[in-house]
């Protein structure tokens, strides 16, 4: 028989290619589950303005988180948390990096789903159910006197053992399923499921049923606590008591557990006080007063955080706290059921905790925001034991219906996105509407708008070209670096202007509205580049000019005109015991008055001061001035004036 090889190799071939293809549409599928649509990467966003960030999600009912980074995801800052929408309106705040990285995390989860249930696990109430470290076994105890090893993938019960009709109020693994501790009667028994043997402990030292057994995770020891109010510490290899504590009352011991490490001990009383103690010096850690000691505060679980800084309760007032074991101070509280909480427990990376009720649910909880962290489980009936397997991707409950019941735990999916995005600061340069009587210097201003929007505009120097277009029949420059043509209706002016500091008025330029036959114009600003940065988005408005023998006019801004471009009035002359100083100010910020001798010398600063632009009237006493000539020199922003006054005594 003839074999096409060829045909062979290009059948894998064919296949490899088709399955490659189908992963890279699955992945794809995977990490697109949230992607952003805006904004885009080459969309340039501006500070202080609202922008519509965009996304798809494709998870129905799921919720997002959105944050941003100035410092290119080295840290993330919340933006909004639980948005259910695809959008979000952000405002961009004033940042002194201005590159800008979005995004988005949507975190959910699958919901929990029953995988098995054993309706009649025993004749009786079920009051503790564990699993084994590999997840093959479980371990139960019920008010029948039984203790069972069941088979999880079959549901049969591959061991057990009963007791005399006395009460079994719970079993656990000692170190593995073959060595079970049973908390029986009055006191407490080894089961070894190897040799079958058993081994009874605290035998005619407890005076009353022992209620809870703790197994050390660290050491061949365990611990048994007993309503009379003792608890007493076991060693598995020697059979002897190493220690024993009891309450300051007595009062009945609930529950008891050990810390991860097995260095701390705990137990709870009926009157709601919890103990700690170090289990190697055996001395008291910390006691935790109950608030209430009528019972309403009993715990009946409690187990420790894996650093021993946290310890969890379950209490019979259906609340889980959360204590701060240094302090002893309560640090969170869940709410949510509404029966008392027999059992509580840690996930494996301790970021959720289980607690389970008499309402007959199990609720899990975040640990870091106390929120729940999926829906409740329904057991059903009063669950009175519950745990995580070793993976937490299982859970398994029992309750007084005598059942057993698996559940595959809900599963969390993480997905994200992230975009850069360009932020720019916006600047509006603008020429106001300007009326002007003909023949008038007067400053044709060029204004900054929207500072607001810029961090700390006045420390920053800006190099910038203007080219401004400008009617030349009816306006002209004093710059003589400017020149108009008279055979044209407009010219363009291109002015630069180096290392002028941001702020409110860009520039004044000196301009004189000429003597023709048109009165109004546009004054329009073809371009406005800042050469030193590129950091601003510039918008341009565009202003008028209009000539008017009585100048009347609504104005976009306030503009003062005279004959020079500065006024200065002085009086009176030769100067009195007061000298009077009127002042025309066209150009808003810093202004100095100094008067110097006829030699150039400074006699006296009279004012350094910002002023808006309006007239301004001063005066001062010359009482101190000898006779002679003397000049005022007023210095503007962009120009000075200089007037001389007299004095003659």
């Amino acid at each position: 028989m003839m074999i096409n090889v060829k045909c062979i190799m290009k059948n894998v071939i064919l296949k490899g290619i088709i399955y490659f293809i189908l992963l890279i549409i699955c992945t794809s599928f995977l990490y697109s589950q949230v992607n952003f649509i805006r904004p885009r990467p080459t969309d340039t966003l501006l500070t202080g303005r609202i922008t519509r960030i965009e996304w798809n999600n494709a998870q129905f009912n799921s919720v997002i988180s959105l944050f941003y980074s100035n410092n290119e995801g080295s840290s993330w800052q919340l933006i909004a948390d639980s948005l259910s929408t695809k959008f979000y309106n952000w405002q961009i705040p004033l940042l002194d990096t201005l590159k800008l990285k979005f995004r988005i995390v949507s975190d959910i989860n699958d919901d929990p789903e029953l995988l098995w249930e054993i309706s009649n696990a025993h004749n009786s109430e079920v009051r503790t159910v564990s699993l084994s470290a590999d997840g093959r076994f479980a371990l139960s105890s019920g008010g029948d006197s039984l203790v069972k090893i069941w088979d999880i993938s079959s549901k049969a019960v591959i061991d057990s053992i009963k007791l005399s009709n006395q009460y079994i109020y719970g079993a656990y693994q000692f170190h593995g399923i073959d060595s079970i501790i049973i908390a029986f009667d009055s006191s407490a028994i080894l089961w070894d499921r190897i040799n079958h043997t058993t081994l009874i402990f605290g035998k005619g030292y407890f005076q009353n049923i022992v209620k809870s057994c703790a197994v050390n995770p660290a050491m061949s020891l365990f611990e048994a606590g007993s309503y009379d109010g003792y608890l007493m510490l076991f060693s598995v290899i020697t059979g002897d008591t190493i220690a024993s504590f009891h309450s300051d009352d007595y009062s009945n011991i609930y529950t008891c557990s050990f810390s991860n490490d097995g260095t701390i001990l705990l137990f709870s009383t009926y009157s709601g006080d919890i103990y700690a103690y170090d289990v190697i010096n055996e001395s008291l850690i910390r006691k935790f007063d109950s608030e209430d000691r009528s019972g309403s505060r009993l715990v009946w679980s409690s187990i420790c955080s894996s650093d021993n800084k946290y310890m969890v309760t379950g209490c019979v007032d259906g609340l889980v706290r959360i204590y701060d074991m240094n302090t002893g101070i309560i640090t969170d509280t869940l709410k949510g059921h509404t029966g008392q909480i027999r059992q509580v427990n840690y996930n494996n990376d301790e970021r959720v905790i289980l607690s389970g009720s008499l309402d007959g649910t199990m609720r899990q909880w975040y640990v870091q925001n106390s929120s729940e962290a999926t829906i409740p489980i329904n057991h059903g009936a009063q669950v009175l034991s519950c745990g995580y397997s070793s993976t937490s991707d299982t859970i398994i409950s029992a309750g007084r219906d005598g059942s057993i019941k698996l559940w595959k735990n809900f599963k969390p999916h993480h997905y994200e996105d992230s975009i850069v995005s360009i932020v720019k600061y916006p600047l509006k340069v603008k020429i106001p509407d300007i009326y002007s009587k003909t023949g008038e210097f007067f400053r044709m201003q060029l204004l900054a708008d929207e500072l607001s929007d810029i961090p700390k505009p006045q420390e920053k120097f800006i190099d910038y070209k203007l080219t401004l277009e400008y009617p030349s029949r009816i306006l002209d420059f004093r710059d003589s670096s400017v020149s108009a043509s008279p055979m044209n209706n407009v010219d363009t002016a291109i002015i630069l202007v180096n290392s002028k500091q941001l702020s409110d008025t860009l520039a004044n330029f000196l301009a004189l509205s000429l003597f023709g036959s048109e009165i109004s114009g546009n004054l329009n600003i073809l371009d406005f580049k800042v050469l030193n940065s590129n950091d601003y988005h510039i918008d341009k408005d565009d202003g008028s000019i209009t000539l008017s023998s009585t100048c009347e006019g609504n104005t976009s801004r306030q503009i003062q005109f005279s004959k020079s471009a500065l006024a200065m009035t002085v009086y009176p002359q030769p100067a009195e015991a007061e000298l009077k100083i009127d002042l025309n100010i066209l150009e808003k910020g810093r202004h100095i008055l100094k008067i110097y001798d006829e030699k150039g010398n400074v006699i006296n600063d009279i004012l350094d001061k910002n002023f808006s632009a309006g007239l301004q009237h001063l005066s001062i006493n010359t009482g101190f001035l000898e006779p002679g000539i003397y000049f005022l020199v007023l210095i503007a922003p962009s120009e000075f004036n200089l007037k001389y006054f007299v004095i003659v005594r």
